[in-house]
């Protein structure tokens, strides 16, 4: 679930940092004299900033997974450079398919950053000058209290020819962030990501119902998390630059729940989740489209 803070459309007297700005600024220096990956960015309405320093700072990619629970990261990571190799930087990478490299499939890196969260800052769906507060996104692993791991929800883009929030869910599906990592390139090595973050999501199908995208008594979208053939939730790696917007989702337990459910662990053990578009204002319209 998205962390516990104040409502986005809550008056605060703290002044909100412009991460649009602040990533206008990097990006105009000279090369050579700001730090690479750079870890304030922004792509159209929406704005990324991560921590200087990983909450790991150097880990294998099989530790990573073992330590995340991703037992496809390896082919994942490598299926997404295969992607970018034949359809270059800016191919939007589609999340889903069978993956085409093998779990022991060579990488042109074997260590890893990574971060447990990062802040995402988006723009007034009515008046795209009006910055709005950010938000953390949170994507670490099991803990003492959060003993099934802390994921977050996310709109992400999956169509180069739609934007959001001006075409809404079209083109875009709703995911969980399960890990947020930059290479660590071979000494010698000429690699394209090195200033560059990259994500792996699971992303969730949308229920219909009865021909319709909404439950009819609620207006909500239903979710449920997609599955392979075999079984396994659908993921993959793509470009943390393909994250658009933090949504709400509330576990669909119907007409009974397991009492041992808690709210560090209902999220992993519900089927289906309810699309919360009433979550705020920004959230509301875009999702109603």
């Amino acid at each position: 679930m998205i962390s516990a803070e104040p409502s986005r459309d809550q008056l605060s007297t703290t002044p909100i940092t412009n991460y649009f700005a602040i990533a206008k600024l990097l990006q105009d220096r000279e090369v050579g004299t700001v730090p690479v990956p750079l870890c304030s960015f922004s792509v159209g309405y929406t704005s990324f900033h991560l921590a200087y320093d990983p909450s790991i700072k150097s880990i294998s990619v099989d530790d990573t997974a073992l330590k995340f629970g991703l037992p496809d990261l390896r082919p994942a990571i490598a299926d997404f450079l295969g992607h970018e190799a034949a359809h270059g930087l800016d191919f939007v990478h589609m999340i889903g398919g069978a993956k085409r490299a093998g779990p022991t499939a060579s990488l042109p890196f074997e260590k890893i950053q990574v971060w447990f969260k990062l802040q995402l800052q988006d723009t007034n769906f009515h008046d795209i000058h009006i910055i709005r507060p950010a938000q953390t996104l949170n994507c670490s692993p099991p803990s003492a209290v959060w003993t099934c791991s802390r994921y977050d929800p996310v709109i992400v883009n999956n169509d180069a020819r739609c934007s959001w929030p001006t075409d809404g869910l079209c083109g875009h599906i709703v995911s969980e962030i399960w890990l947020i990592l930059h290479p660590i390139g071979k000494t010698g090595t000429n690699w394209s990501w090195k200033d560059r973050f990259l994500t792996y999501v699971y992303c969730f199908d949308i229920v219909s119902q009865g021909g319709h995208d909404c439950e009819p008594s609620t207006q909500l979208h239903i979710l449920k998390c997609a599955k392979c053939s075999n079984g396994t939730w659908v993921g993959d790696v793509i470009p943390i630059t393909q994250l658009r917007a933090p949504v709400n989702i509330v576990p669909r337990f119907g007409a009974s729940t397991d009492n041992h459910l808690t709210p560090y662990n209902s999220m992993e053990h519900a089927s289906e989740f309810w699309l919360n578009k009433y979550w705020d204002k920004n959230t509301f319209f875009p999702l109603s489209m």
